[in-house]
Protein backbone atom coordinates (compact mmCIF):
# COMPACT_ATOMS: atom_id res chain seq x y z
CA UNK A 1 0.00 0.00 0.00
CA UNK A 2 1.52 3.19 -1.11
CA UNK A 3 1.21 6.31 1.31
CA UNK A 4 -0.22 9.19 -0.59
CA UNK A 5 0.50 12.70 1.10
CA UNK A 6 -1.11 15.97 0.23
CA UNK A 7 1.65 18.57 0.59
CA UNK A 8 1.93 22.47 0.43
CA UNK A 9 4.84 22.98 2.44
CA UNK A 10 3.17 24.17 5.70
CA UNK A 11 4.30 22.75 9.27
CA UNK A 12 1.36 19.83 9.03
CA UNK A 13 1.73 18.40 5.98
CA UNK A 14 5.83 18.29 6.88
CA UNK A 15 4.59 16.28 10.14
CA UNK A 16 2.00 14.00 7.93
CA UNK A 17 4.98 13.44 5.53
CA UNK A 18 7.37 12.69 8.21
CA UNK A 19 4.75 10.04 9.57
CA UNK A 20 4.20 8.62 6.44
CA UNK A 21 7.49 7.69 6.35
CA UNK A 22 8.21 6.71 9.55
CA UNK A 23 5.43 4.08 8.19
CA UNK A 24 6.21 3.44 5.15
CA UNK A 25 9.39 2.05 7.16
CA UNK A 26 7.25 -0.65 8.44
CA UNK A 27 5.36 -1.13 5.01
CA UNK A 28 8.56 -0.55 2.55
CA UNK A 29 5.67 0.35 -0.38
CA UNK A 30 6.71 3.48 -0.66
CA UNK A 31 5.34 7.51 0.12
CA UNK A 32 4.37 9.95 -2.73
CA UNK A 33 3.94 13.67 -1.95
CA UNK A 34 1.09 15.55 -3.84
CA UNK A 35 0.37 19.50 -4.24
CA UNK A 36 -2.29 20.88 -6.94
CA UNK A 37 -0.94 23.75 -8.17
CA UNK A 38 -3.94 26.63 -9.72
CA UNK A 39 -3.70 27.74 -12.74
CA UNK A 40 -2.70 31.59 -12.93
CA UNK A 41 -3.34 32.25 -9.60
CA UNK A 42 0.05 33.93 -8.12
CA UNK A 43 -1.93 35.48 -5.06
CA UNK A 44 -2.62 31.24 -3.46
CA UNK A 45 1.31 30.59 -4.71
CA UNK A 46 2.53 33.68 -2.72
CA UNK A 47 0.30 32.98 0.00
CA UNK A 48 1.68 29.70 0.73
CA UNK A 49 5.51 31.41 0.06
CA UNK A 50 6.12 29.18 -3.10
CA UNK A 51 7.05 32.41 -4.52
CA UNK A 52 8.44 35.70 -3.58
CA UNK A 53 6.12 38.84 -3.58
CA UNK A 54 7.01 40.06 -6.98
CA UNK A 55 7.84 37.03 -8.80
CA UNK A 56 5.67 35.83 -11.42
CA UNK A 57 3.03 32.88 -11.67
CA UNK A 58 6.01 30.19 -12.49
CA UNK A 59 5.03 26.43 -11.97
CA UNK A 60 8.47 24.81 -12.69
CA UNK A 61 10.05 27.15 -10.02
CA UNK A 62 7.12 26.36 -7.33
CA UNK A 63 7.46 22.28 -8.19
CA UNK A 64 11.45 22.65 -8.00
CA UNK A 65 10.96 24.42 -4.56
CA UNK A 66 8.30 21.98 -3.33
CA UNK A 67 10.18 19.11 -4.02
CA UNK A 68 13.15 20.07 -2.43
CA UNK A 69 11.03 20.96 0.47
CA UNK A 70 9.27 17.01 0.47
CA UNK A 71 12.86 16.36 -0.17
CA UNK A 72 14.35 18.21 2.92
CA UNK A 73 11.85 15.85 4.93
CA UNK A 74 12.13 12.32 3.93
CA UNK A 75 14.62 11.84 0.72
CA UNK A 76 12.57 8.71 -0.57
CA UNK A 77 9.21 10.27 -1.28
CA UNK A 78 8.45 10.64 -4.44
CA UNK A 79 6.67 14.54 -5.17
CA UNK A 80 4.04 14.91 -7.99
Amino acid sequence: MTVLVPFDGSDLPKAALLRAAQFDGLLNQGVIAVTVIPRGDAKYARERDWIDGTDPLATDSIVSTLRSMVADVDPDTEFR
